[in-house]
């Protein structure tokens, strides 16, 4: 093998290398966006995919792996009233009127400590995705939330867990959405 075409073998392999970052970087810039933001409907459940939500995932009762399939979503929040947290079940069309009106929103790309404190501090409101295994054995049976929403007391702020994040300090996207609370008190607990 000659000199040149050794060189000329190298070349086009940087060239392709080159090629591949700058694809993998266009890549990344149209999923999540330039400014690292996470977009609502990359970040959350999409409605359409509740009815056939069935994935493996570790048993912390078992240790092994199970199959997990969609069990229920759940609307928790602290009532004034009652001096206590109250629970109530969410329909299929409640999370999809609450999905559509978030939908199109995207992440604060800086998130002041004092905001993050802001959800830690009361008692948000908690939109619930729970999921449980595919058997009924007793002594395999486990239910887990898959995903949660919270609403900050405050009312105009919310955050979404994002799954298999490794880091905790970034486990949530948040978000900036004027009357939020308000909107799902709507949706999830509307007025007798």
């Amino acid at each position: 093998m000659s000199t040149e075409s050794r060189i000329s073998g190298l070349v086009t392999l940087i060239l392709s290398a080159v090629g591949c970052a700058v694809a993998i970087t266009a890549f990344m810039v149209y999923q999540y966006g330039p400014s690292g933001s996470y977009p609502v409907q990359k970040s959350l459940l999409n409605p359409e995919f509740i009815p056939a939500l069935s994935f493996n995932a570790i048993n912390s009762k078992t240790g092994a792996e199970d199959r997990y399939v969609f069990d229920n979503i759940t609307f928790t929040y602290f009532s004034v009233d009652a001096q206590q947290p109250r629970e109530v079940g969410v329909t299929y069309q409640q999370y999809t009127d609450f999905y559509k009106v978030i939908a199109n929103e995207k992440s604060m790309t800086d998130v002041p400590q004092d905001f993050i404190t802001l959800f830690d501090r009361s008692n948000p409101a908690r939109l619930s995705i729970y999921i449980q295994t595919e058997s009924n054995a007793q002594w395999q049976q486990e239910k887990k939330i898959f995903q949660e929403v919270q609403i900050a007391t405050e009312g105009n702020f919310y955050r979404i867990q994002l799954r298999q994040e490794e880091n905790p300090q970034h486990e949530w996207a948040y978000y900036h959405h004027p009357d939020i609370k308000e909107k799902a008190f709507n949706i999830f607990v509307p007025k007798q």
